[in-house]
């Protein structure tokens, strides 16, 4: 069903919703909104595993050790097989269970709109096109799209991103599309991020089950071959000491014949000769430090879901994070601001009483913050700029907002913004633009497409060089 005639259809019947044929009829042509999966049986994955040639080889090896004589070398060596096989079946399963984990109905329950009638479900009924009334704080069940509203969600099990993200309610003007990641447009709420603030909102139902961001990431995750490149290379590996073998084994018979002029050999001995080739250990070398390392991973709550990730991971000499926020503490503070004037730059303000009214300006009105019981939320940079300036900020509407100065600036006045452009992830900048006290446009972003619309500076930079590594 395409995401358009849900909303559009959805903007129509806000206070309606689908009637018990409709959703009774969608139940049955898009199924439950629940992600489920198939449990193997334990004998079907160990015959499963046993499949593989290399346990075939092993097997001819105990045996030929056996018909020799070795009994306590073969059985010691079936002893260590066992033991990276049970290994190898364990840290599978493990990996399974991982992914089971991540797969789990988010909100039991919810409140839906039907016949006119609003009342409680569970979740695993919703079905596209259901009126959804968010009324708090809860983890989405499916991925929805907001109509009515607005509402600051945490996307950091999507995004990584530590920073709330802000959500306001589509418009039927709106004409666009819907992209195929839903993460980057701003009236989607994606199945299995949690609501941080909500006033009364209303989203439709879009995608439910494996049809949603969430599913279909979970759905490659089950999909995909467990630790297949390990195993694709471990056979070319196999077949390279194969070959090898049967050139060692060919002029093994040619010095023979040739030089020694034996007419007749045992056989058992080319077929020990072609085993002993082989690395009968070879497997239990890969397999068994991996899995060692996957289980002291796990002691420190550091998830595995392929070896592959830990051979990779054992080549890395160092690792560098995107930004602030990731993997580090979620709150800034400002060190101090360096200004512009006549095409150069002045030193570092450290204060707000020490900046000029363009900054501090900026810093109190260029943002996407909002007020939830009079505490400013939002994105932790603007937050620590905004807090610095001592300003009180008083939303109007989605676009606009008022922020009054604090008594120490009161002779610059309140600031008013009629209108505020989003962050673009093609200009990476955004701007707002203000009527009181004057009529201007505060833009902020990266420093690359801020130097792109001002006049050309000498030592832009160098000075944003100089910073950027201190």
């Amino acid at each position: 069903m395409d995401p358009y005639d849900i909303l559009n259809a959805a903007s129509t019947q806000q206070k309606i919703g689908l009637s018990h044929a409709q959703h009774l009829s969608r139940l049955i042509s898009f199924g439950s909104n629940h992600i489920d999966t198939r449990k193997t049986p334990p004998l079907q994955a160990i015959f499963r595993e046993l499949r593989k040639p290399i346990y075939l080889f092993q097997l001819l090896v105990f045996t030929l050790w056996i018909s020799k004589g070795y009994y306590i070398y073969a059985c010691l060596f079936l002893l260590l097989v066992v033991i990276s096989f049970t290994a190898n079946v364990l840290q599978k399963n493990d990996s399974k269970k991982i992914i089971k984990k991540l797969i789990k109905t988010y909100g039991p329950e919810v409140r839906v709109l039907r016949d006119e009638q609003s009342f409680m479900v569970g979740s695993a009924s919703l079905v596209p096109g259901d009126l959804v009334q968010i009324t708090g704080r809860i983890t989405l069940p499916c991925d929805l799209v907001l109509i009515d509203g607005t509402m600051e969600i945490d996307e950091s099990t999507i995004t990584g991103d530590t920073e709330v993200a802000q959500k306001v309610s589509y418009t039927k003007s709106e004409n666009r599309t819907l992209p195929t990641s839903l993460i980057q447009l701003e009236n989607t709420l994606i199945g299995g991020t949690r609501i941080k603030s909500v006033k009364n909102a209303l989203a439709v139902v879009i995608r439910t089950g494996f049809n949603t961001s969430r599913g279909r990431v979970l759905r490659q995750l089950l999909s995909q071959k467990q630790d297949t490149h390990s195993d694709y290379s471990l056979s070319h590996l196999i077949i390279t000491f194969i070959i090898s073998s049967f050139f060692n084994l060919i002029s093994s018979v040619l010095y023979r014949t040739l030089y020694l002029k034996e007419t007749t050999s045992p056989p058992i001995s080319y077929v020990d000769l072609f085993v002993c080739t082989i690395p009968p250990f070879l497997p239990l070398v890969l397999i068994m430090p991996l899995y060692i390392a996957k289980r002291r991973l796990k002691k420190s709550n550091i998830k595995c879901t392929s070896l592959l990730g830990l051979m990779k991971m054992g080549t890395v000499d160092c690792i560098c994070y995107d930004k602030t926020g990731t993997m580090t503490q979620d709150s800034l503070s400002l060190y101090g601001t360096v200004e512009a004037k006549s095409g150069s730059f002045g030193p570092v303000r450290e204060t707000v009483m020490d900046m000029n009214h363009w900054s501090v300006g900026i810093m109190a009105a260029c943002h996407n913050l909002n007020t939830v019981n009079d505490v400013v939320l939002g994105d932790p940079l603007e937050e620590a700029l905004f807090k610095r300036t001592g300003y009180d900020l008083k939303r109007i509407d989605e676009q606009s907002f008022m922020v009054h100065p604090p008594p120490m600036f009161n002779d610059r006045g309140t600031i008013q913004v009629v209108n505020t452009f989003p962050f673009s992830s093609t200009l990476r900048r955004m701007s707002v633009m203000t009527r009181i006290p004057n009529c201007c446009v505060y833009t902020k972003g990266s420093p690359s497409s801020i130097k792109s619309i001002c006049q050309s500076s000498k030592c832009f930079d160098f000075i944003f060089t100089n910073y950027s590594t201190e």
